[in-house]
């Protein structure tokens, strides 16, 4: 093998590398994709209904959980987001959850479907988990 052909086979490797590690999302470094982006701003809020809730186990990490969220935007062109705050002092999780769109694109007017899952931030005793203000169920105690 060429000194070329050895530096192209390496430095593709190196990328092949690079990319199927970011691509596993390895680290937790960096906002979640549902969480507002700043560029929200120029994008027009909408609603976001859920269908249904399941509190389970984060996969790999048994301590902590995640919200498995399914439901409905009012068209495909919207994007889901929620905004995670509390327990605080509170024993309360309290979720927004809304949709976002750009106003310049032409979308087709028929319902969107979503499905994500939102990290729960860990709790010290019985939370309870709210979306938009509706109790969706408990961290904590004997209602994990």
């Amino acid at each position: 093998m060429t000194g070329l052909a050895r530096f192209s086979f390496i430095w593709i490797l190196g990328l092949m590398t690079a990319f199927a590690t970011g691509c596993e999302g390895g680290d937790d470094s960096g906002p979640p994709p549902y969480a507002p982006h700043p560029d929200d701003a120029k994008l027009v809020r909408g609603w976001a209904s859920v269908q249904s809730v399941e509190i389970r186990p984060r996969p790999g990490r048994p301590d902590r959980f995640q919200l498995i969220l399914r439901g409905n935007m009012p068209t495909p062109c919207h994007s889901w987001r929620a905004s995670v705050s509390g327990p605080a002092d509170e024993d309360r999780i309290d979720i927004e959850l809304y949709s976002v769109v750009d106003p310049a694109i032409v979308c087709i007017q028929v319902i969107g479907d979503f499905e994500g899952a939102i990290e729960l931030p860990p709790v010290a005793r019985r939370t309870e988990v709210r979306i938009n203000g509706e109790r969706v169920g408990f961290l904590g105690g004997d209602h994990q």
